[in-house]
């Protein structure tokens, strides 16, 4: 009773707390519309909103495209805002916004575009969220530990994974073994965010929903929503200037990542493009490891660095060398351990062993402290270090350095990869990967280098990679990873994995001409804005190839959009 009563309390500092940083935007976004800073920005909403104005047409006002922004980055609102118009023109239905509470430029960026009617996603009065506060307290008290958390659903809605998923994003802990005080906060966050969701798909007529996040709160729950009311759902995936976009229909789809390509559309490019798929997969990979690699892409290692090697050296190193330098045995295999980013895509699957990415390193860590056989390189994740962070306020609290320390600290056939080493050394040092889901699973297949995966990602089950499903089978794999032979990859597999690359690199990255040439971090600077001017000024319409990706997509029900000019395929469906 007391802690409950505490919790109460707790939760009053929050709202005031929320709310006071909510109502400071606010304030800070409309003093900078008054004194003109955002003058870049509004010169872009009105030249926007210009050229589609000549485009306006009468859509059909019985069902809407809902175009969704929670994540609040202009260069996020704008892509999403361009795929809205253009699912809603193909599909003749109006578009209408959902947004979170607060957001004023959300609105305007999507209004520019044509869009009429921009909800804001509301929790209600201050009575309303605390009795959602009282509905997770009851919950949590009948719940006793964190894996039976992880499977709770409220109305078909995987609120437990939703609400440990959020608490490891906006904490940075990695992993949680209690319950605490932000379970309860989040858990009321959920189910205020799920109640609104419910009623809005149920007193408006949604045929699709453009969402660029299905993770956290509240993507997670929209996405979950949308598609429990049987709309369509397009997330776009790839990189800022060029994307695809990936269709979602079934509730059955919830945990498959965005990027997993269909197996038919695979096999088609494997039948009937291998050579040229091949060809340009090894130009891509030969152009990736034969430069240095980036700052993103080089990774820390205090052993190497601190005992061995000058901070500044970026040449590549051979297992000859390296074994020298650590005193191992040259004739013993090295095994890497590639980390993955503790709070990031952690449940974007549809199997895992391991409750996370942290508690995955930490078990394989505490395994191969006894496995001697071979020699093991543990690699950190570039998200990992500050440089690299999308916000100051986003990152892990741990990282590789600190779980060797407390747990490999007297192992010396195990160290870390130094981050101003070049990372692509590995390629001829490594005789196998672990992973639990990075895209360096993918790589090193196609350079065949067998990989280990500890949990789905988007290339598995395509037979290029090994998938135990069980911890015993996964420590077993471990323990006998030293028969490296057994593992050893056909011509077959490695062809099969370089086809994926291909799809995913190439066939797939369409040009959004709308969108200018932008890194994330800079999305809204000056910079920004006047690419969207510059881009807008140049456009047309009729020659977008984007555009016409897309209305093949639908008109097909194909999940990606596709390089058609490249794919060249007759009427296939995939």
């Amino acid at each position: 009773m007391l802690k409950n009563i505490i919790y109460i309390i707790l939760f009053f500092a929050k709202e005031i707390k929320v709310s006071f940083i909510m109502y400071t935007n606010i304030i800070l976004f409309l003093i900078g519309v008054k004194l003109k800073k955002n003058i870049h920005f509004l010169d872009y909403l009105k030249l926007n909103e210009n050229y589609w104005k000549k485009f306006d047409t009468k859509l059909s006002s019985e069902s809407k495209v809902l175009i969704t922004d929670f994540v609040s980055l202009p260069g996020y609102t704008i892509t999403t805002s361009i795929i809205g118009k253009f699912v809603s023109n193909i599909e003749n239905c109006s578009p209408c916004g959902l947004v979170r509470d607060g957001d004023i430029r959300g609105p305007m960026i999507m209004k520019s575009f044509g869009t009429k009617n921009v909800f804001h996603l509301d929790r209600g009065s201050f009575i309303n969220r605390l009795k959602f506060f009282i509905k997770s307290i009851k919950i949590l008290n009948k719940i006793n530990d964190i894996d039976e958390f992880l499977k709770f659903k409220y109305e078909k809605i995987n609120i437990g994974i939703t609400v440990y998923d959020h608490i490891i994003r906006y904490t940075g802990v990695g992993s949680v073994n209690k319950i605490s005080f932000k379970f309860y906060y989040f858990l009321s966050l959920a189910l205020s965010t799920h109640s609104y969701c419910k009623n809005f798909f149920k007193k408006n007529s949604i045929h699709a929903v453009i969402i660029s996040e299905l993770k956290w709160i509240p993507g997670s729950i929209i996405f979950e929503n949308a598609l429990l009311n049987n709309c369509k759902v397009y997330a776009y995936g790839g990189g800022t200037k060029k994307i695809w976009i990936r269709a979602y229909s079934n509730i059955s789809e919830r945990f498959v990542h965005r990027s997993k390509f269909s197996k038919k559309l695979v096999d088609y490019v494997l039948e009937n493009m291998k050579e040229t798929a091949l060809e340009e997969s090894r130009k891509i990979l030969q152009k990736k490891h034969e430069g240095d690699l980036s700052q993103d892409e080089l990774l820390q290692a205090p052993k190497f660095t601190a005992q061995h090697f000058d901070p500044r050296n970026t040449k590549k190193i051979s297992k000859k060398e390296i074994c020298k330098i650590l005193g191992w045995d040259d004739q013993k295999p090295i095994i890497g351990i590639f980390n993955h980013s503790f709070i990031d895509g952690v449940f974007e699957m549809e199997w895992r062993i391991f409750r996370d990415h942290l508690t995955w390193l930490r078990k394989t860590l505490r395994c191969i402290r006894d496995i001697k056989s071979v020699n093991w390189i543990v690699k950190e994740h570039p998200y990992a270090y500050k440089e690299n962070y999308f916000s100051p306020n986003l990152g892990a609290k741990t990282n590789v350095e600190k779980e060797l320390n407390e747990i490999t600290a007297d192992c010396d056939h195990i160290v870390s990869f130094d981050k101003k080493l070049n990372g692509s050394s590995l390629i001829n040092i490594l005789s196998a990967a672990l992973t639990c889901q990075g895209s360096v699973g993918l790589e090193y297949a196609c350079l065949g280098i067998p990989v280990i995966l500890a949990s789905d990602t988007y290339f598995a089950g395509l037979g290029f990679t090994n998938e135990p499903r069980t911890k015993a089978e996964y420590f077993s794999h471990l323990k006998n990873i030293k028969n490296i032979e057994k593992y050893k990859l056909s011509k077959e597999q490695i062809d099969k994995a370089n086809i994926f690359f291909y799809i995913l690199y190439q066939l797939s990255q369409l040009d959004v001409p709308l969108l200018p040439d932008y890194k994330e971090k800079s999305s809204g600077d000056k910079q920004f804005w006047f690419g969207l001017i510059d881009n807008i000024k140049k456009y047309n319409h009729a020659d977008d190839y984007f555009y016409k990706m897309i209305e093949r997509q639908i008109k097909d029900k194909n999940r990606h959009t596709i390089d058609l000019e490249l794919l060249k395929y007759p009427n296939l469906s995939f």
